[in-house]
């Protein structure tokens, strides 16, 4: 589910297109992290429930007892959680390239930039006036950059473009079917337990097949 429709800030109720776009991000993230990481991704199985169920999972109650939720999904977005070097550590290269062009869609559509702002703080001003008019600039585009990355979430246009851009990429994987990432291989103890039980029923149908036929003889 998309940011929009989970937090309560913005009480949405309604799902747009882009919300359905965004579903798609958080589809390929889930999948990607829970079936097709890298043999020796950075973190184990401990750490990766522990960013699965931050991002997916954080929730509360908020007013009328509303579920709300969100937060840890927008902490990825904005590179809080999961950002673009960890992405490139996890996943091989087209697959990181492909949710780092997807997730930077969204993060301009939904929240402004705070790096045009840190710049204009950086630079010297030496007047109020000189600082006014650069964060009035800076306003304008921020503007300007969301309303054009909201009205391109209006189609699947740039969807497909990315997509089709990253999967023309070399490096994808091959022969790499998903794997349960919690099974675990059995124990040997088990696997005596296992023959165990299948001797014990083994030997049962054994019997019963010996009763059958003293029952067919004397009849």
């Amino acid at each position: 589910m998309s940011v929009p429709l989970l937090a309560e800030s913005l009480t949405k109720d309604t799902g747009e297109h882009s919300d359905d776009l965004e579903s798609i991000y958080w589809l390929l993230l889930y999948h990607g992290l829970r079936y097709q990481r890298k043999p020796r991704a950075v973190f184990g199985l401990s750490g990766l429930n522990e960013v699965l169920e931050m991002i997916f999972d954080e929730q509360f109650k908020g007013v009328n007892d509303r579920l709300s939720g969100g937060g840890g999904k927008k902490l990825h977005l904005q590179s809080s959680e999961l950002d673009d070097e960890l992405l490139e550590d996890i996943f091989h290269a087209p697959f990181a390239s492909l949710l780092q062009d997807l997730r930077d869609i969204f993060v301009k559509a939904l929240f402004p930039s705070r790096h045009m702002y840190r710049r204009i703080l950086g630079e010297d001003k030496h007047t109020f006036e000189e600082y006014r008019r650069a964060l009035e600039e800076c306003r304008r585009t921020q503007k300007e950059l969301q309303s054009q990355a909201r009205v391109s979430l209006q189609n699947t246009d740039v969807i497909h473009a990315i997509l089709t851009r990253c999967l023309a990429q070399e490096g994808w994987p091959e022969g790499d079917g998903a794997v349960e990432p919690s099974l675990q291989p059995a124990s040997e103890d088990e696997d005596e337990d296992d023959e165990d039980e299948n001797g014990g029923e083994g030997e049962e149908d054994e019997g019963k097949h010996e009763e059958d036929k003293e029952e067919v003889s004397s009849a």
